[in-house]
């Protein structure tokens, strides 16, 4: 532990002392470091996390999938009731609109435009979600002609009702229509993305038409995997175009998708394909630093030889040369992360609108991307592989110095 608290020291001397060396190799490794860290978080938010609710890999949406491999995930009446139906993959089915509502509040504050979205009764059973106060939609409330309740989001009830407790049981008017609040939403549940309330959605479940208005997520029963809910589907599918020909055209089939996955939409390949072009950004910066450093040991070839003439051992130069590049690359990751706090809502700007997404749209709808544990640990390996990278060439040359051939060179000029 001494030696290498030795070599540390030595090291900060060294680079301390090559100023402009140094300040090359943390410009080059802050650049291509934080460019990784910054993808790298957006994949993690959108692809990677699991998201924020119990059992998330049980969450499917079911989406409608022709044999050409086209998909449309807006489903139909009775297609919903079809999944809800005896004999259906999934524990619990939500519906819900393809296009969110807008509502128009008054009273309790400012007038304002409020996005939200008209849901079934079992909405929040389905995501595992429970309301930080008082419930969800009941049955007898989802019913054409029942109550108009609503349940506020969190950041909905502390701005315009200053998170009081007592919330629950007011009334707000929306549309110009009085709905009575029965709850709030925890802070974690935001979905659809930028959605500030939930009301019933109040289906006519006789309806037996081809309008496709509804998306529908499902929650696995316990024990049944992937592929056996995409052949319950197919079977369920087989028999509503039995008994309800027009719901479902010839060569189409009910599918589950992963919800997480379904998410991320069209993103996927493209954070993967920006993902692997900036992985080849810092291999090339690898390459120019090794070039650096090979250089940068040429150039203190006679030290390496004294040192070695005086006792040092081959493993002990190579080690050293190997801390300098460890040390470079951590302090490159840090100003890597510095710069991807500092980029990373100017690249987030620079994707789709999510405060109008709908699941599917191929946004980050649903992703919370930032810098975290995981982001911060992906920089540090990668800072630590980067340092091997370019400094295992350099080591390996200081470890190999000729004595006799250096100093019979003498005071000869190295290039």
């Amino acid at each position: 532990m001494s030696a290498l608290i030795e070599d540390v020291r030595f090291s900060l001397r060294l680079l301390l002392k090559s100023r402009g060396f140094t300040l090359v190799c943390l410009l080059t490794l802050a650049l291509a470091i934080g460019a990784n860290t910054a993808i790298f978080s957006v994949v993690n938010g959108v692809l990677l996390r699991p998201l924020p609710y119990p059992e998330p890999d049980r969450l499917m949406q079911v989406v409608r999938v022709t044999k050409d491999h086209g998909r449309s995930a807006s489903q139909s009446i009775a297609g919903y009731v079809w999944m809800s139906a005896e004999g259906s993959p999934f524990s619990r089915v939500a519906a819900y609109e393809v296009l969110p509502s807008g509502f128009s509040a008054v009273g309790d504050g400012m007038p304002e435009r409020l996005p939200g979205m008209r849901v079934t009764e079992g909405f929040f059973e389905t995501f595992g979600v429970r309301p930080r106060l008082g419930r969800g939609f009941l049955p007898e409330e989802d019913v054409v002609g029942g109550p108009r309740v609503v349940v506020l989001s969190e950041s909905l009830w502390r701005r315009r009702f200053g998170g009081a407790p007592d919330v629950v049981g007011r009334s707000i008017v929306l549309n110009d229509e009085p709905y009575t609040v029965v709850g709030v939403a925890p802070a974690s549940f935001a979905y659809p993305t930028g959605v500030h309330l939930w009301t019933p959605l109040q289906l006519d479940l006789t309806d037996r038409t081809s309008s496709h208005f509804l998306f529908v997520t499902g929650r696995l029963r316990p024990g049944v995997s992937t592929d056996g809910a995409a052949a319950a589907l197919e079977t369920l599918g087989g028999r509503v175009r039995a008994e309800n020909p027009g719901l479902l055209d010839e060569g189409q089939e009910f599918a589950p998708v992963d919800l997480r996955a379904f998410l991320a939409g069209d993103t996927r390949l493209a954070l993967w394909v920006l993902m692997g072009a900036v992985s080849l950004v810092l291999l090339i910066a690898c390459v120019n630093l090794a070039n650096l450093q090979l250089a940068r040991a040429a150039a203190r070839n006679r030290e390496l030889v004294v040192r070695a003439a005086l006792g040092a051992a081959p493993g002990r130069l190579a080690r050293q040369m190997l801390t300098e590049s460890l040390l470079l690359s951590v302090a490159g990751g840090g100003l890597g992360v510095l710069l991807a706090v500092a980029v990373l809502p100017g690249l987030l700007s620079l994707a789709p609108d999510t405060s109008a997404l709908l699941p599917g749209d191929g946004g980050l709808a649903g992703a919370q991307v930032g810098i975290d544990g995981t982001v911060l640990g992906f920089t540090l390996a990668a800072s630590l592989l980067t340092g091997l990278l370019f400094g295992l060439l350099p080591a390996w040359q200081a470890s190999r110095t000729d004595l006799q051939m250096a100093l019979r060179e003498g005071g000869q000029r190295a290039t």
